[in-house]
Parts: C-alpha cells; sequence; structure tokens
C-alpha cells in the first residue's frame, strides 16, 4: 500500500490488523476482540505506539459496517471495503 493505512478485517471474535505508513508494513497481528471496547482499546494502544496521524481505516469481514461507525468517533477517515 503506498498511502498510509489501517485494515482491519474481522472474522468472528478474531481481529487482522495491518498497518502501512510510507509505503512499509509496520504492524500486523491477530487478535482475538470480541467486542468493541475490546477494539477500540486495541487500537488505541497500537497508536500509543505508532502514531496513526491522518491514516485512512479500511474495515472489512464480519460487521464491517458497525466498525466503521465505531471507529468514526475517534478516527477521522473511516470506510469500509
Amino acid at each position: 500500500m503506498d498511502s498510509d493505512t489501517v485494515t482491519l478485517f474481522r472474522a468472528g471474535d478474531i481481529l487482522y490488523i495491518k498497518v502501512y505508513g510510507n509505503g512499509k508494513l509496520r504492524f500486523a497481528e491477530a487478535v482475538e476482540a470480541a467486542g468493541d471496547a475490546a477494539i477500540v482499546e486495541l487500537l488505541q494502544n497500537i497508536e500509543q505506539q505508532l502514531g496513526f496521524g491522518r491514516y485512512m481505516f479500511l474495515c472489512s469481514g464480519d460487521g464491517a459496517k458497525a466498525m466503521r461507525k465505531l471507529l468514526k468517533r475517534f478516527y477521522r477517515n473511516v470506510k469500509c471495503e
């Protein structure tokens, strides 16, 4: 990916996260995230380490639209794939 992007793919209770910055993969992990609070807390912890700035968030998988709505409260540029 060329742009600064956070991709989020949810399959059941597993959330797959990839963070791309400056054209490089900066972070990738699959974690258990059963609810909205777990997703927000996880992203805030990652943000403290990497700093998301003006990153685009791309949500896909189970409940992508609900995840987009949740993340819109915290981040400016959130879309569903």
